[in-house]
């Protein structure tokens, strides 16, 4: 068995995130025989008590269960992680499903990533595009986001739009695989710009001439990746920076990232 650890500030997280349902909530839709109340009142209401439910769950197996010091860190191990992770997982997923927005109302957001998945050459055919959550936009505050994954990959949607305003790796548990990028150094960075320009036209309100072009190169023992970032100079966002697009390529023209504030 693996040694598996979580650590108690995790859960503690988990649940104050799950507490503001309000203005961060989360969704699927209706399969798998659980009852959803109809009212929104009444959506908050279960969620607020499988959290409750959750967080008793979590302080009986505090007490009572497998820990460890990890880090000056009192923290889960052994059985007593996996099964506070795999409760954890069930609880939000449930969460997550109760208060999505109706399935018709995200079908719009599912062509738009495939669409995206197609240009950016991320698509897979055994790939299944899945929602995960909806909340609130870091950038503009009234904004409202949803998150899917697809395979390996993550997509952030703009509810208001069904516009892919995010693109990049999704979080990784222990022991998955990574996604593998083309590493070898066979495009010069005019090249890569040409890619770069091709995807954010397709997706930028404005004309990318009307935009400050910053090319940023970073690199490591490991990687090499070159941000193609296009920013909107006259106005400026809730968090202080100026709306942009940004593509994020590898050596060889993989899209490794890309990021859209300009239609917020």
């Amino acid at each position: 068995m693996k040694n598996r650890r979580i650590t108690i500030g995790l859960i503690a997280i988990v649940l104050s995130l799950g507490l503001v349902i309000g203005s961060v909530v989360f969704a699927q839709n209706q399969e798998g025989g659980y009852e959803y109340p109809a009212t929104s009142q009444e959506k908050v209401a279960v969620a607020k008590q499988l959290l409750s439910n959750l967080k008793t769950a979590t302080d009986y197996e505090f007490e009572h269960g497998t820990t460890e010091e990890f880090r000056g860190r009192k923290v889960f191990s052994g059985a007593s992680a996996e099964k506070i992770e795999a409760l954890q997982d069930e609880t939000m997923a449930q969460v997550h499903k109760l208060l999505a927005r109706p399935e018709s109302e995200r079908q719009n957001a599912i062509k738009n990533i495939d669409t995206f998945a197609t240009l950016a050459n991320t698509k897979r055919s055994a790939d299944v595009i899945e929602y995960k959550m909806r909340g609130d936009d870091p950038y503009k505050s009234a904004a409202k986001l949803e998150l899917y994954t697809v395979g390996l990959h993550m997509y952030v949607v703009n509810e208001s739009t069904n516009e892919v305003i995010q693109y990049g790796p999704r979080p990784f548990k222990e022991g998955e695989a990574r996604i593998t990028y083309n590493e070898i150094a066979s495009l010069n960075q005019a090249k890569l710009q040409t890619i770069a320009e091709n995807i954010a036209k397709e997706y930028s309100p404005v004309s990318l001439d009307n935009l400050t072009l910053k090319v940023n190169v970073k690199e490591n023992e490991y990687t090499i990746r070159t941000f193609f970032r296009w920013e909107d100079t006259s106005t400026i966002l809730d968090d202080k920076v100026h709306p942009f697009i940004q593509v994020g390529l590898s050596p060889g023209g993989d899209v490794v990232s890309y990021s859209n504030t300009l239609s917020l």
